[in-house]
């Protein structure tokens, strides 16, 4: 696993989630349960506008000859805090039982991301 494999995958997750937000935020939201309300269905898709913009960026940065650092702290951190956010929500029976697969999905991008961590110090000594 290296940064190229794992910048690539991630962008093309978040290009394609945050499309879909930006586009039918009501298929992700009916999935998890939630009644749909106009102001639920505009934080939907300011979080797909948000999600497609780091799509790129992440995509940007694939075969870059030094450590994004600041990026790869970045994407873990918003996992981290997003698998928090699900976690607590599936708990408290705000989402139903597909909270349980997006804090897994969460948590599976933010141990990919801390992976790659280790390679900084070989990507800059390269």
């Amino acid at each position: 696993m290296n940064y190229r494999s794992v910048s690539l995958s991630h962008a093309y997750a978040a290009i394609i989630g945050g499309l879909v937000l930006c586009i039918y935020p009501q298929l992700i939201l009916s999935f998890l349960e939630l009644t749909l309300s106009d102001g639920l269905i505009l934080v939907s898709r300011l979080y797909g506008a948000f999600l497609f913009g780091l799509g790129f960026s992440i995509y940007s940065t694939r075969d870059t000859q030094v450590f994004p650092f600041p990026l790869v702290a970045a994407n873990a951190l918003v996992d981290l805090v997003a698998a928090g956010v699900f976690l607590q929500a599936t708990l408290n029976g705000t989402v139903g039982w597909a909270g349980y697969i997006f804090t897994g999905m969460f948590v599976m991008n933010l141990m990919s991301w801390l992976i790659i961590l280790p390679q900084r110090s070989r990507m800059q000594s390269a």
